[in-house]
């Protein structure tokens, strides 16, 4: 038997009805009900076709395009006006496409892409942000992403709304390039600060290195094996402060990426003060008190820019007549009940750094002004007026907070509060492996262009039982690899050398023997970084200078993969 649907039904009524006008005593009855059913089914239909419009119309002209795809398979169902002129595609062209097909291929590449918009969905997420996407020309937009769950017709559609963003992405980046080149004309600003300082240190140094060698050399003469390896032992401490005052300047000035990781405050503050105390008078006194050791996820580039831009605008304000820098580093709980006054913060632990100066102070219409950039209130020369601005952007970029206090006469205090990290979180553990026999017999090519590295360095391998040829000249080196590329077990070059550098003499080793063990080191170089070396196949990225033993353990460590 058929079933009839409730339209078919309606009309065999209205067709019964229609047989019986012709009948007088169905005629007055029926025909009123008759005209008031057709009436009410035509202003229904208008009314649907009224609706439909208005969705075309609204469906259509939306600013964002819209599709509604399959969450089966990813087959475009349909889509509006919007959609089809942002990805350069006519409606029957785009309900003919699938999803995947107008991502790019770095994002079909990650996760499975559907069932990346369909946990979007069901999360309730934000949006997908600034999302590279293809149209039909080969051209890529950048695209802002939100999905939902609909039902039409009692079928579930993934409704999915692209916003397009390209112009803004660019404007984005370009910004982030501008302010990557106001940190560092402002690094540049407060190594000039510190340049006194940088040279009075390396002065000392080398005048104990000079003073032990000369001592040394004296009891040798003298056959006093005693005392000769004591100063030898303080002419090695002096090299590790230099080495160690390298660092904090490199730390300090190299164009980084800002890349997170967990960090000791405590420490931060401690090698920035150290480069401080050199330069700051004796008028002005230094008093530090470091009560937690607690870890935040932080840039440490920008955290020790962060610190270097509070503890100079402290010194400059107590450079007339002196003073005390306060600087404290401890942990707070904030909770609703305590939080700090005046600061939109939540709730959590937080680490609260403070730098207090005796200065002449602000008033309250500078204090207001001191984080716009270019407005300084030092002397014409003297600063860019960056230093504060480029602070604040660093706090926020780390989730901190910020409270100044100041008032003319009495000094200024700036407190900074970053989010504690999280104790489970895993920190950048150096394993030394000191368990790993120093010695070997292998063979190392050594390839350096400073004579003096090369013979060093050559001589306590052999120390270590390896056998060691050495090259000043990495084009030198390559012609002896090529003649006979299985007589090295290992190779061991500089970065920064004339003519060929050491990237270019590992990739053309690699090319020969791609599972040759390579070790880089270097003084300091902007070509490669330690990411770009460990993915183009050099087992390690080795700063210099070197230690031996350290050295020794890192030759057994990549022989041993």
């Amino acid at each position: 038997m058929k079933d009839y649907s409730d339209q078919e039904i309606r009309q065999k009524e209205l067709r019964s009805m229609i047989v019986g006008l012709g009948k007088g005593s169905l005629r007055k009855s029926y025909f009123p009900q008759l005209q008031e059913q057709i009436k009410a089914l035509r202003l229904a239909k208008e009314k649907a076709e009224e609706n439909e419009k208005k969705f075309s119309l609204i469906f259509d002209s939306t600013s964002d395009g819209i599709l509604l795809v399959s969450p089966d398979n990813g087959a475009v169902y349909l889509c509006n006006r919007t959609a089809c002129h942002m990805f350069a595609y006519s409606s029957e062209e785009m309900t003919s496409c699938m999803i995947a097909d107008l991502f790019t291929e770095s994002e079909n590449e990650n996760d499975n892409l559907l069932e990346k918009l369909i946990s979007n969905s069901e999360s309730y997420r934000s949006a997908l942000r600034h999302i590279p996407m293809k149209t039909s020309k080969g051209s890529i937009i950048y695209c802002d992403i939100n999905t939902s769950f609909v039902e039409i017709d009692a079928n579930r559609y993934l409704l999915i709304l692209f916003r397009d963003v390209t112009e803004l992405a660019r404007i984005e980046k370009e910004n982030k390039e501008v302010q990557a080149r106001l940190f560092q004309a402002q690094k540049m600003e407060a190594i000039g600060t510190l340049a006194g300082g940088i040279a009075h240190d390396f002065n000392n140094i080398l005048s104990g290195i000079f003073g032990y060698s000369r001592l040394t050399e004296n009891c040798i003469k003298e056959n006093n094996h005693k005392k000769s390896l004591y100063y030898v032992e303080q002419i090695q401490k002096s090299a590790q402060k230099a080495t160690d005052l390298i660092y904090q300047i490199l730390t300090f000035t190299r164009m980084s990426n800002p890349e997170k990781h967990p960090l000791k405050l405590s420490l931060a503050v401690k090698e920035t003060l150290k480069l401080l105390r050199p330069i700051i008078p004796a008028t002005i006194e230094i008093k530090s008190k470091i009560e937690s050791s607690a870890r935040i996820m932080a840039d440490p580039t920008k955290i020790h820019q962060l610190l270097m831009n509070f503890c100079t605008n402290a010194y400059h304000a107590m450079q007339e007549k002196g003073g005390i820098l306060y600087v404290t580093l401890k942990e707070i709980d904030c909770t609703f009940e305590n939080c700090i006054k005046d600061l939109d913060i939540k709730p959590g632990k937080y680490l609260e750094l403070k730098v207090q100066d005796t200065g002449k102070g602000m008033d309250k219409s500078i204090v207001e002004k001191i984080f716009d950039p270019y407005f300084t209130t030092k002397e014409e020369g003297e600063g860019t007026g960056l230093g504060l601005a480029i602070a604040l952007v660093v706090i926020e970029e780390h989730n901190g907070f910020i409270k100044v206090d100041s008032e003319p006469g009495k000094g200024s205090c700036f407190q900074v509060y970053f989010p504690v990290l999280d104790k489970k979180s895993p920190s950048v553990v150096i394993n030394r492996k000191e368990t790993l026999q120093e010695c070997g017999t292998e063979t190392i090519m050594l390839v350096d262009d400073e004579e003096t590295i090369l013979d060093v360095t050559g001589r306590i391998l052999k120390k270590y039982g390896y056998t060691v040829v050495s090259f000043i000249d990495s084009s030198d080196a390559l012609d002896a690899f090529k003649s006979d590329p299985d007589k090295f077990d290992l190779v061991i070059t500089d970065m920064t050398m004339p003519g060929m550098e050491g990237n270019k003499l590992a990739a053309a080793i690699l090319k020969i023997r791609p599972e040759m063990p390579i070790i880089i080191c270097t003084g300091y170089s902007d070509r490669i970084s330690e990411e770009a070396a460990l993915s183009m196949g050099i087992r390690k990225y080795v700063e210099k200078p070197v230690i031996t033993n350290n050295l020794a353990l890192l030759i057994r460590e990549v022989l041993k993969k």
